[in-house]
């Protein structure tokens, strides 16, 4: 996407990691929406990977999307994530596209909750 502005519209639920406790003394980890934002998204790789003693399909997806200013629960960060229904993408860095920061790039794993 670098160059061009990708058309934002894809609508996804940005959330961030909750951790509460389970009722028994120990930790849960969930999730908490943030906002919805409009995303482009490419899948430009993928691999395989192992995990739990099972290779697993892991595919790395480039999002552009609005910038929030820094500080507003709209901006992502490394570590939180996009869901589209049944979709999840897990983000992995977070860029500002141009001089002015009104863009993100964002990279993600999709397959992982």
């Amino acid at each position: 996407m670098a160059g061009q502005e990708a058309a934002l519209t894809r609508r996804m639920i940005l959330e961030a990691p909750v951790d509460t406790g389970d009722g028994a003394g120990g930790r849960l980890m969930g999730w908490q929406p943030l906002g919805e934002v409009y995303v482009a998204l490419s899948r430009p790789s993928g691999r395989i990977v192992e995990r739990g003693g099972r290779e697993v399909s892991v595919t790395r997806v480039h999002i552009e999307m609005r910038a929030s200013p820094p500080g507003d629960t709209r901006r992502p960060v490394a570590g939180h994530r996009l869901r589209d229904g049944a979709g999840v993408y897990v983000i992995t860095s977070v860029a500002e596209t141009d001089r002015l920061g009104l863009r993100l790039h964002l990279t993600a794993e999709e397959g992982r909750a």
